[in-house]
């Protein structure tokens, strides 16, 4: 059930031309009837013009996806799926 929550979130952030960019356990909160709410939007992009496209590194260096880590500065790599990494 949780993971359908986050895939949820995950979903609705992208329909809307964002991407989060730094998932991890510390940013999934429980609301009082244990609700998954996806928190921290400090790292996010808005990606709505470049079809998913960014070349802003952001997020946590040890969650990142191990291509993103190595990307040179300006290099763009897709958005989406470094949140579903």
């Amino acid at each position: 059930m949780f993971a359908i929550q986050i895939f949820h979130a995950v979903e609705y952030i992208h329909n809307l031309g964002y991407s989060h960019l730094d998932i991890k356990l510390e940013n999934i909160l429980l609301d009082e009837f244990f609700n998954l709410k996806l928190a921290d939007m400090g790292s996010s992009v808005d990606v709505r013009d470049t079809q998913g496209m960014t070349d802003r590194r952001r997020g946590t260096p040890m969650y990142m996806p191990p291509e993103i880590l190595h990307y040179k500065s300006g290099q763009e790599y897709d958005a989406y799926s470094a949140d579903v990494y």
